[in-house]
């Protein structure tokens, strides 16, 4: 990511903009109102987990959040708090991409009851300047570390997390 010396007006408000949505998007899978996502994610989002799991459409990604963190999911996932920071946005006319870390933090249920999974991350997002405002089209979600019991996310019969899919220095 380059480091810009000075913004124009619409760079300004461009970028404004984007840091909004990416603010939007913790509100939306904290509170589960996932019918929001379209006002963060294109409807062919392209959404990259790593690991070779790729998502090709905003419904098959909700349908993947649902799997981990909804009320009928298998996992042992209670509430959840996703806390950004370290934003950073480069405009490039009506294209854009952004890289952002993540802290995330999920409340154990069931067996895991008193226990939290920490996680660690980072997105970064390639967004498009739509008629309806920026949304992103591209999103590579990777893993730093983790702490805590992974099945509270992930469920008893998860694969133990692949050390290939954390980023390394």
């Amino acid at each position: 990511m380059k480091v810009a010396t000075s913004y124009s007006l619409q760079t300004l408000s461009d970028r404004a903009e984007i840091q909004e949505r990416l603010a939007r998007w913790p509100d939306i899978v904290d509170s589960m109102k996932l019918d929001l996502l379209p006002e963060v994610f294109q409807p062919d989002v392209v959404w990259d987990f790593g690991g070779g799991t790729v998502e090709y459409s905003l419904a098959a990604v909700r349908k993947k959040i649902e799997g981990h963190l909804g009320d009928n999911a298998p996992t042992f996932c209670g509430h959840t708090r996703h806390d950004l920071s370290n934003m950073m946005i480069d405009v490039d006319g009506d294209k854009a991409r952004s890289k952002v870390n993540v802290f995330a933090s999920h409340e154990g249920v069931g067996p895991y009851a008193g226990k939290i999974l920490y996680i660690w991350l980072t997105y970064t997002d390639d967004w498009v300047r739509t008629a309806n405002g920026w949304r992103i089209g591209h999103r590579e979600y990777r893993i730093q570390f983790m702490n805590g019991p992974k099945e509270i996310v992930y469920g008893d019969d998860s694969p133990p997390i692949d050390p290939s899919q954390i980023l390394k220095k």
